[in-house]
Parts: C-alpha cells; sequence; structure tokens
C-alpha cells in the first residue's frame, strides 16, 4: 500500500525534480537530480536561516551623502573659548581702598556682608570662601567659622544681595583682558573681543565666537583648512590662577549656533602651545530594516 501511494505521488507532485529522482530511465540521470534537488534544499534552508537572523537582530542603515552648498559656502560653527581658571586672582585679592576697585565695578552688594565679619579680607577672599568648595586654599584668613558666618549674614537680610551669576561675572576673567590684538576668520577678516559673547556655563565664563546672538550675522566660510577659519591668540593670564581643573590653559568647545555648551565635548589649549583643530560636519540617519 505505501509503495504505490509513494509511486502516485512522486509521479503527480509540484516538487520540481523529484520524480526524475524515481523516474529517470538511467542511474547516473537519477543520481544527478537527486544531487541537484538535495544542492537547492540546502541553499533554500541557509537562506531562510539567514533572513531570520537578520530579521531578529534589528540591522541599521546608514546612509551618507555629501552635500555641497548653490553658494559654495559653509556655515561655520561656533566657537566657545573658557578660561580653565574661573577667579582673577588680581581682583580676589584687591582692597577695597584700591583706586581700581571701584574702576572694575568690585564693589558688589555682598561686599558689605564681608566686612562685617572680618575686615582684614577683601569682598573676593571672603565671597570666595563662603561660596566655593576650594576657596579656603586660595582665600586668606578663611576657616570654617569665617564661612559659616559669612553665609549667616547674607542669608540675614530681607532679600537675597549675593548673586552668584554677578560673582562669576565680575571677578571673572574678562575677554578684553585676554585678547592679544590678533584675530582673523577666513585669513582676512578682523575680529574683535566683541565678536566674542560672553555666557556663563558650571566651570564660569566662557565666550563664544559666531554664535549668532543679540543679531549678529552667523559668518559662512568657502575654504578648507586653517585658511578658512577662526586664527587667534589669546592670553590665559597664567598668573592670575586661582580656582581652575587641575591645570593653566584654555578648553575650547565647537558647537552649532543655539546649542548647549558641553564642556566634555572641548579640549584643552596650554599656555605657550600652537593649536591646529580640524573639524568635518556630518549628518547621520538612522532607519530600522524590518524583513
Amino acid at each position: 500500500m505505501v509503495i504505490p501511494k509513494w509511486q502516485s505521488f512522486v509521479a503527480n507532485t509540484t516538487v520540481h525534480g523529484l520524480r526524475y529522482v524515481f523516474e529517470s530511465p538511467s542511474r547516473f540521470r537519477r543520481m544527478l537530480w537527486l544531487l541537484m534537488l538535495m544542492g537547492a534544499t540546502g541553499i533554500y534552508i541557509y537562506l531562510v536561516k539567514e533572513s531570520v537572523d537578520k530579521y531578529f537582530s534589528n540591522p541599521v542603515s546608514v546612509e551618507f551623502s555629501e552635500v555641497i552648498p548653490e553658494k559654495g559656502e559653509l556655515t561655520f560653527p561656533a566657537v566657545t573659548i573658557c578660561n580653565l581658571n574661573r577667579f582673577v586672582k588680581t581682583k580676589i585679592n584687591m582692597l577695597e581702598n584700591d583706586e581700581n576697585f571701584y574702576k572694575m565695578s568690585l564693589n558688589l552688594s555682598a561686599c558689605e556682608a564681608v566686612k562685617m565679619v572680618n575686615k582684614n579680607m577683601t569682598c573676593g577672599q571672603g565671597l570666595l570662601c563662603a561660596f566655593e568648595q576650594f576657596g579656603s586654599s586660595v582665600a586668606d584668613n578663611c576657616n570654617e567659622s569665617t564661612r559659616q558666618r559669612v553665609i549667616s549674614v547674607l542669608n540675614s537680610t530681607k532679600d537675597p544681595i549675593f548673586n552668584p551669576e554677578e560673582f562669576f561675572e565680575t571677578y571673572g576673567h574678562q575677554f578684553q583682558e585676554m585678547f592679544l590684538y590678533y584675530c582673523r576668520f577666513a585669513t582676512f577678516e578682523n575680529c574683535t573681543p566683541d565678536d566674542f559673547y560672553p555666557s556663563l556655563t558650571e566651570n564660569g565664563r566662557c565666550f563664544t565666537f559666531n554664535s549668532g546672538k543679540n543679531g549678529t550675522k552667523i559668518r559662512s566660510t568657502r575654504r578648507a583648512g586653517s585658511s578658512g577659519g577662526l586664527s587667534i591668540i589669546v592670553d590665559v593670564q597664567a598668573n592670575e590662577n586661582t580656582i581652575s581643573e587641575f591645570s593653566r590653559g584654555l578648553r575650547v568647545i565647537v558647537h552649532d549656533q543655539g546649542t548647549f555648551i558641553n564642556l566634555e565635548s572641548g579640549f584643552n589649549v596650554f599656555p605657550g602651545s600652537h593649536t591646529l583643530a580640524r573639524i568635518t560636519a556630518s549628518k547621520v540617519g538612522f532607519a530600522y530594516v524590518k524583513l
């Protein structure tokens, strides 16, 4: 019963080649058809396995395309320069009777609280002692008792008189003081300290070139290499170091206009060094492929 049914199945099946494995008059032809059928079956199983593995692996398709602007120009990114030192030593140690104390607007409202606690401390020393973690290593006559007393006096006022942002801006670096009168963009365009927009970060004051803020024009460049970028000489004012990130120099961050200034994505430039930075712009898209 089994053999006749099998013979009927082989004679009428739609599986290509199976009938020739059994009905070919020559043994050689039957073996040839068997090998071809087994090979095709093996290839089919392999392709099915590959497709299943690819489906469950969630492959990512990445496409890259080069975009050349019609005018041949590329928008130049924003370049932010931060001094690794947070406060200027001369300002921190400047006495109230110094003629530059009021010229430099160091007479903050919170200075009165410092005088009430310790007349031997400058305003900058007292505020550094009270609000900076390592202020005691920089400010003279600073200890935990003095720190708590300054904070207590400041907290006793009806309205807050200590503004951390004002403290950073007043006692931190000014770009005009760091600027050494050499700044070029794309070789031929001069730039000045006014082209560097000040901003506050968690590490103090930073200054951004080509920020696009305050209605300023965002620059573009036609050239690749250093001749098409920003060249500037800056004085890090290493002799004014007080509290910094364990070293002296600058942190440079290159980013898009209007984006968060991420200090972790920058690189350091140390005093006495000449640094060239090459950047490339790219836009990467991701897509999941489902089979």
